[in-house]
């Protein structure tokens, strides 16, 4: 007999459903119940394109996994139906990556921490003295 861990209707035949059935998998996330076939295995998972693709994906969580907890705010806005921290992943990974495989690389000019209708910083300048330490100055135009 199979002891597979079963599923679990929540809400009546036509509700939701949480964990396995067979090869689909339920649950609820962020308020939005949702069924999804398990992964299938791949069979060459080092192709060019996926290595590719990996890579770009790690450069941008590198760059952005220190501003964490900024990012939760400074993407609070446009977080629909994901995480403040995989709304700037998709912007930063579509906008923010140049160059080719293996020579990835974030365009800083093009890279977003935070999204919003504020202006942007006048006569902003940064500099750092110490390992892990950034100064960032900007004229006052809050008028």
């Amino acid at each position: 007999m199979n002891r597979e861990k079963m599923g679990k209707i929540n809400q009546g035949i036509l509700g939701g459903f949480a964990g396995k059935v067979g090869n689909v998998v339920g649950g609820r996330w962020k308020g939005i119940n949702y069924m999804r076939v398990k992964p299938a295995s791949v069979s060459n998972p080092k192709t060019d394109g996926q290595v590719g693709q990996r890579s770009k994906f790690a450069i941008v969580l590198q760059f952005l996994q220190p501003m964490k907890e900024h990012i939760k705010i400074g993407f609070r806005n446009y977080a629909v139906k994901k995480t403040e921290f995989n709304s700037a992943m998709s912007y930063n990974l579509n906008n923010a990556v140049i160059g080719e495989f293996p020579d990835f690389a974030i365009d800083y000019s093009s890279a977003l921490v935070a999204k919003g209708s504020l202006p942007m910083a006048l006569n902003a300048d940064g500099g750092s003295d110490l390992v892990g330490n950034l100064q960032v100055t900007w004229s006052d135009n809050s008028e």
